[in-house]
């Protein structure tokens, strides 16, 4: 299955070159790598973890954050033709450091309020549940 996502991204017909293709190479041999040697790895596994929770923060964000870093980067006086690769960087970890923000602030919270939300209202189900069938077995039982 990866290898077919490697095709693909490489069958693109927008070329990707020079400092382009350094985060593509690099993410995916960390990719691969990693699903290589997942049971070795343990050490490694609050990064796992990390990026496995903003997996989905920086996919949502990266689109409408990216033109956002461009703009304050070109505020700030780098030069967009000379210094590419900089403001890829850059904006690369602007980008992944508000999607960490997004995560702890926003994505986090909701799910335990929400997880909380659940528990109570199977909990009161459950109960509920258990009222009708102890009723139930009233009646049944002469």
């Amino acid at each position: 299955m990866l290898s077919i996502a490697l095709l693909a991204i490489f069958l693109l017909p927008v070329p990707i070159e020079g400092p382009m293709l350094v985060p593509i190479l690099f993410s995916f041999s960390f990719t691969i790598y990693n699903a290589a040697y997942i049971d070795k790895l343990q050490k490694y596994n609050s990064i796992q973890k990390l990026l496995g929770a903003i997996s989905y923060p920086l996919y949502a964000l990266h689109r409408p954050l990216f033109p956002v870093c461009l703009f304050l980067l070109i505020k700030l006086g780098v030069d967009m033709d000379r210094q590419y690769p900089i403001i890829v960087f850059l904006s690369s970890i602007m980008i992944f450091a508000g999607s960490y923000f997004v995560l702890k602030l926003y994505d986090e919270p909701l799910r335990a309020y929400l997880s909380r939300k659940l528990l109570k209202a199977k909990a009161r189900s459950e109960k509920s549940e258990s009222k009708i069938a102890s009723v139930v077995k009233s009646l049944a039982d002469p």
